[in-house]
């Protein structure tokens, strides 16, 4: 106690000695951890991954699972960059993306087997620049990719 009494009199006064390095190290504020730099996973073996609301969006994702749905919505995301990469490894399960008015989607990088389908009933966006979300992958055994595009928002004048 009293050597952190000391170590702030100091910082106040503005002079430390050599014996204060420790003491500094230990009250100084280190560095935030890195992010990985592979993709995030979500696994959705027989379960439902689920990503709704405002959640910060990683780079690169992989979906991986079967039997299961997975529900993502871009809408009011915060996107890491003009390019969102989403890789699936999927089977039998149902897909769900949600993609904002000016966000772009392309999944002709897909591809799908076993009578598998994807439903784009979103279109083209409606302002052009918005970020790009690249799906890539596979989809096998009835397994199921539905893209919606939500609304512009209506203008107050």
């Amino acid at each position: 106690m009293q050597r952190v009494q000391m170590t702030e009199r100091c910082a106040f006064v503005g002079r430390l000695g050599r014996d204060d390095a420790p003491v500094l190290a230990a009250v100084s504020p280190t560095q935030a951890p890195v992010a990985p730099a592979g993709p995030v996973q979500f696994d959705a073996e027989w379960e439902t991954v689920r990503r709704k609301g405002v959640w910060s969006v990683p780079p690169n994702i992989l979906i991986t699972g079967s039997m299961g749905t997975i529900d993502l919505d871009f809408t009011n995301t915060t996107l890491p960059g003009p390019v969102v990469n989403v890789q699936l490894q999927v089977s039998t399960s149902t897909v769900k993306l949600r993609v904002g008015a000016d966000q772009e989607i392309r999944y002709t990088e897909l591809d799908k087997s076993g009578w598998s389908s994807i439903k784009d009933k979103g279109g083209p966006p409606l302002r052009p620049g918005g970020s790009v979300i690249n799906v890539s992958g596979s989809i096998s055994a009835m397994s199921g990719v539905k893209i919606t595009r939500a609304a512009a928002p209506k203008s107050r004048f």
